[in-house]
């Protein structure tokens, strides 16, 4: 029902253009289609009729050439043995079996070899060569058993040696065997013969007996003879036949490719699977595929097969005669052959198709446009009306239903004009009104977009304000940290003055975080992450936290939880950390808790629910709508020194982020629980073996090396120097722009650390300035600064500095500058620092 409706209404939306114009053009179009499709479909009917008819017949011409053919070598094996039981022929007399042989070679076209065997053994035979006669002979009394080959003269005789093959074993000769095995005539194996040439020959043999046993005649049909008669029949324009025997082994085929191979140590018969030809391979492992044994094969069967996307005819036909051939013969034609008629009456059916749908298609446009020109205008006239164009020319020359509907909206217009200039009037008045608040609301919203780019203003300007100082101690800090007369204690205060250094960092890259948030720039960095790695190494760090207030620390993790998955790990790390600090801080007995739960999972991702629970003071119900506010801390939070209110506040955002939501159950006076659920795609487990981290420092002595440094802070500039100074590298200072370019321009520096707010010029300024000078593409300039816009490196790359340096920065990092980009040598030192190390 709701799809009838839907149809209706789709309908009802059409234009009335598409609605004449689709019918008719779809009725042409549709009619020539069926009657291209219904054509398309009658010919390929015909088309296996016919290819079935051709396959028939030439089977049958296969079958006739090959009774004519195959019936010859047994009826000159019939006049030999004949000849010997009338005592015509003496088997023993070697001269006279070579001249009868000789004269029935040259008799009988179809038989390439007629040949005697005596269990003497002694062999005598009479072949064709090309043009020539061979006499082929053997005995026993030669050593080696040697078969001989001889070139016969015009009367019969032995003319000259052409050939000797040795090792010959004339009563081990299968046809010689099969012979002996049957009383009758029958057909040897064929086999592939070495001399005078390689062959493939198919024996008929008869055993002689007068009555005992004087030996075996012999008749050699060349399978050749079949492949050229085969070649000869025409199979469409690419179908191949071939003959095979039931063991899949080649007989003859139409193909240019012989029946047997020769390799370095034999001669051997192929199948047709292994055929070189791509039809008659793709139809032999077709049959093979189809039929378990190709014995099953009893009577002509019409068969389809597909190759390289285009269907195959074939038909398989078993041939035997009583001589005992069990042979299949095998008819493939490509269907193609037969449907490039049919394809290119299919393309002129597409052709006509397409000049019925053109010429269908402009006699409906014609046809709408007459129908519909009145019908239009009336509808731009009503449109023109809706829009307030009262002062158009509404008439129609016309005296149909269409002249009296225009006239009916001209008296509308007219009544419709009257009642909107009075309506005009009274908005005047109301406008006058609104203009008066909307003034006041402007310059509202004037204050607040001013007011939030003097925040914007504020927070880049306290940013850098706070990061310049901060670069000094903390450099100062890692400096000292050096030092190897440091001890314990002293080396204690420093790394509290480390920590205190960096948890002020925290605080301002959080409120630049809350402010990235508001703007909505702030952006999910996903990564493959271990997420046993994330809770244990927040386990280590509370606990030790838990214990010194005497709570316990609880983790607990689902069984099979995936070892990596796909999420952005430094901010599921923050979220962790502040809700488990503020469970630390507000629970004094009892326990903290970090508990992963599986929800749900599928193949590639798991859905899992993170929660922290504390036994604490709890949050009492009025206060927790408004602990996610910015700056706003509940009543328990209140009674406890510390905290800027802004911890819960950036976990929601980031969350909200990642799809979730921090969801809150607390009781005042029995604590809290904070949970959420990420669903998280899982990645292919792998072992990251961590490596021992070590702080790096350049070798002894790099006084080659000339480093300017530009900095209007003179702190700065001798945080540098104390860096630097112990390594002998050759330093200069600058406190602007103005003295970098004349510093640069004197002494010629190998590296440039270039701050970028000073005073007189900035560094932007001067950086441009030096590369735009001859040279000045030579030197190394890193921009160094803590304002905001140092995290867009890629900016400036294109302003001409090589790399950025962010304060407050690391000693490794200044190395590891110094490494990349004059080449120098850097040697590791142990760390001593517990967390943050230079």
């Amino acid at each position: 029902m709701t799809l009838q409706l839907f149809a209706q209404k789709l309908w009802r939306s059409l234009p009335l253009r598409t609605v004449l114009i689709a019918p008719f053009v779809l009725q042409i179009v549709g009619t020539v289609g069926v009657v291209g499709w219904l054509s398309f479909r009658n010919g390929q009917k015909t088309v296996n009729e016919l290819s079935t008819q051709l396959t028939s017949e030439i089977t049958f011409r296969i079958e006739e050439r090959l009774q004519n053919y195959l019936n010859i070598p047994h009826q000159i094996n019939r006049l030999n043995t004949d000849s010997v039981r009338l005592g015509l022929l003496d088997p023993s007399n070697v001269e006279q079996m070579e001249k009868n042989f000789w004269r029935q070679i040259q008799q009988f076209e179809a038989a390439t070899y007629i040949y005697f065997g005596s269990p003497a053994p002694e062999f005598i035979g009479a072949g064709r060569e090309g043009n020539d006669i061979t006499l082929g002979y053997s005995n026993s009394e030669a050593p080696g058993r040697f078969f001989r080959t001889y070139r016969a003269n015009v009367k019969g005789d032995r003319l000259e040696l052409l050939n000797v093959v040795t090792g010959y074993e004339l009563l081990e000769r299968p046809w010689y065997q099969t012979a002996i095995a049957h009383t009758e005539p029958v057909w040897g194996e064929p086999y592939v013969w070495h001399a005078p040439y390689p062959n493939l020959a198919l024996p008929a043999v008869t055993a002689v007996y007068t009555p005992e046993f004087r030996g075996v005649f012999a008749v050699d049909f060349s399978l050749f003879d079949i492949s050229e008669f085969l070649r000869k029949i025409r199979v469409g324009k690419t179908g191949k036949t071939f003959i095979m025997d039931r063991n899949g082994l080649l007989i003859a085929n139409s193909g240019e490719t012989l029946a047997f191979r020769e390799t370095n140590q034999t001669i051997e018969r192929i199948a047709g699977v292994d055929s070189e030809n791509q039809l008659i391979r793709s139809a032999s492992e077709f049959l093979q595929n189809e039929f378990v044994d190709l014995n099953e094969i009893r009577s002509s069967i019409h068969l389809e097969f597909e190759q390289n996307n285009s269907r195959q005819l074939l038909q398989v036909s078993p041939y035997g005669d009583a001589y005992g051939l069990n042979w299949l013969i095998v008819v493939v034609i490509p269907e193609s052959d037969f449907m490039a008629q049919i394809h290119q009456s299919a393309r002129q059916t597409v052709f006509l198709c397409t000049v019925a749908f053109i010429t269908a298609l402009a006699l409906g446009i014609w046809t709408s446009r007459w129908v519909l020109a009145p019908i239009l205008r009336l509808n731009k006239i009503s449109q023109g009306l809706a829009d307030g164009n009262w002062q158009q020319e509404i008439k129609s020359d016309r005296r149909d239903e269409l002249g009296q509907l225009t006239e009916a909206i001209a008296q509308m217009a007219a009544q419709l004009k009257t009642a909107f200039t009075d309506l005009e009037a009274r908005v005047d008045r109301r406008t006058a009104d609104l203009a008066k608040s909307n003034a006041a609301l402007s310059a509202a919203k004037e204050k607040a977009e001013v007011a939030n780019q003097a925040k914007s203003h504020f927070l880049a300007q306290m940013n850098h304000e706070l990061r310049t100082p901060l670069n000094a101690i903390l450099g100062f800090i890692q400096i000292l940290q050096r030092s190897p007369n440091l001890d314990a204690e002293e080396q204690e205060n420093l790394d509290i003055m480390q920590r205190s250094g960096e948890h002020l960092l925290d605080l301002i890259n959080t409120i630049l975080d809350l402010s990235k948030i508001e703007a909505g720039e702030m952006k999910l960095q996903r990564q493959p992450t271990n997420l046993h790695e994330i809770c244990h190494d927040l386990s280590s760090l509370f606990s030790a936290q838990t214990r010194a207030k005497k709570l316990d620390f609880v983790l607990t993790l689902p069984d099979n939880l995936p070892q990596f998955v796909l999420l952005d790990p430094q901010k599921t790390r923050q979220v962790l950390l502040n809700l488990l600090g503020n469970a630390v801080k507000f629970t004094r007995q009892g326990f903290i808790a970090l508990t992963l739960t599986e929800l749900s999972r599928q193949p590639d991702t798991i859905t899992l629910e993170f929660t922290v629970t504390d036994t604490g003071a709890g949050i009492a119900k009025e206060d927790q709508k408004n602990v996610f506010q910015p700056f706003q801390q509940s009543e328990s939070g209140l009674k406890l020194t510390g905290g800027t209110g802004l911890g819960l506040t950036i976990s929601q955002q980031f969350l909200q982020l990642m799809g979730s939501d921090l969801l809150l159950q607390s009781t005042e006076g029995k604590g809290s629980s904070f949970s959420f659920s990420l669903r998280l795609p899982i990645v292919e487990s792998r072992r990251i073996t961590p490596s021992k981290k070590l702080a790096q420092i350049p070798a002894a002595d790099q006084s080659q090396y000339k480093i300017l440094i530009v900095d209007d802070s003179p702190i700065n500039r001798l945080l540098f120097k104390r860096l630097l100074t112990p390594f002998k590298f050759q330093i200069a200072e600058a406190k602007d722009g103005q003295q970098a370019i004349a510093q640069w321009q004197a002494w010629q520096p190998d590296l440039i650390f270039m701050d970028l707010l000073m005073p007189v010029m900035n560094g932007k300024e001067a950086t441009h300035t030096i590369r735009q000078a001859p040279q000045g593409d030579q030197v190394t300039i890193i921009a160094c600064s803590a304002s905001l816009e140092i995290k867009d490196t890629q900016a400036f790359l294109h302003q001409g500095f090589d790399d950025v340096l962010t304060k407050p920065f690391r000693t490794g990092d200044v190395f590891q500058i110094l490494k990349n980009y004059l080449a120098i040598a850097l040697v590791d030192t142990e760390t001593t620092s517990t967390t943050n190390n230079p």
